[in-house]
């Protein structure tokens, strides 16, 4: 992302020294950027520093702008070109938002000015013509959804607490670790769930519902237990030997390089196999 690229140049230099504020003396600019709502004692230095890498940027290194300091009191970031290349930066800030290859600094300056929480930025010539009016890049907004489903749950039991009718389960789930409490209104099953405290990793069938977060991750809220099985914790190696070494399944009966060339023909295809041989 452009925003986080290393500031190098004259930019950088003068804000880290404090020196970019326009007394009041007369100063020979062409372009400015003007940041709305914002002042140079409220903007962090490091911010301000990005501002100008892309405002260089929208600017065009080729056209080797010039800062020439911003105005007292107010975020205005002036900037000077060569003479013969005047016109054609007027041009390329003019057609930024519909140039393929200038669109994305406009898209950077948007996205910073979204992060700092500013109004808008505006592109303006010296003579107070407007070229662009840049704003915040709107947030994307992911709507609360709720759904009910049945599904299955693969955890170890680490707490079990008993209310009323209803036992609630605590587990730790396979793959995420997150924790997730399922209940029961059956005591046998509360029983079952109990031998199993801390033991081997369960498949546990549940009913409930799911919650997607602004973030877009579900969430499971109210999940109820009807059943469980115990899954086997056997090592890989230990499975495939037992499958080796079972009557009439083919495997046992090829070499090493003939079992992977067939299980990289069932992984990816006849294509991908053709590739490896080459």
């Amino acid at each position: 992302m452009a925003v986080q690229k290393k500031t190098t140049g004259v930019a950088v230099w003068l804000v880290e020294r404090g020196t970019m504020l326009d007394m009041g003396t007369p100063v020979d600019w062409d372009f400015a950027l003007e940041l709305s709502g914002v002042t140079p004692d409220s903007l962090p230095m490091s911010a301000l520093a990005s501002y100008l890498t892309l405002w260089a940027d929208l600017l065009g290194v080729e056209h080797r702008p010039v800062f020439k300091g911003i105005i007292k009191g107010c975020v205005v970031l002036r900037a000077k070109v060569g003479a013969v290349d005047r016109a054609s930066t007027f041009s390329r800030l003019h057609n930024a938002a519909n140039d393929q290859k200038v669109r994305p600094h406009l898209d950077s300056i948007e996205k910073l000015l979204s992060r700092d929480g500013i109004r808008s930025a505006k592109v303006s010539t010296r003579e107070g013509q407007t070229l662009q009016l840049v704003r915040p890049a709107p947030a994307i907004e992911r709507a609360e959804m709720t759904v009910t489903d049945s599904a299955q749950v693969d955890g170890r039991v680490f707490r079990i607490s008993g209310k009323d009718e209803t036992t609630s389960v605590g587990l730790i789930e396979d793959g995420t670790g997150r924790a997730i409490s399922v209940e029961t209104r059956s005591d046998d099953l509360a029983r079952r769930f109990a031998q199993q405290f801390k033991g081997k990793l369960l498949r546990v069938q549940v009913n409930g519902t799911w919650t997607r977060n602004a973030d877009g991750v579900w969430e499971p809220k109210n999940l109820r237990a009807t059943e469980f099985e115990v899954l086997e914790d056997t090592p890989l190696v230990e499975t495939m030997r037992s499958l080796r070494q079972a009557l009439g399944n083919g495997w046992a009966d090829m070499t090493a390089s003939e079992a992977l060339a067939t299980w990289r023909e069932i992984r990816f295809g006849p294509q991908e196999q053709e590739d490896v041989n080459a």
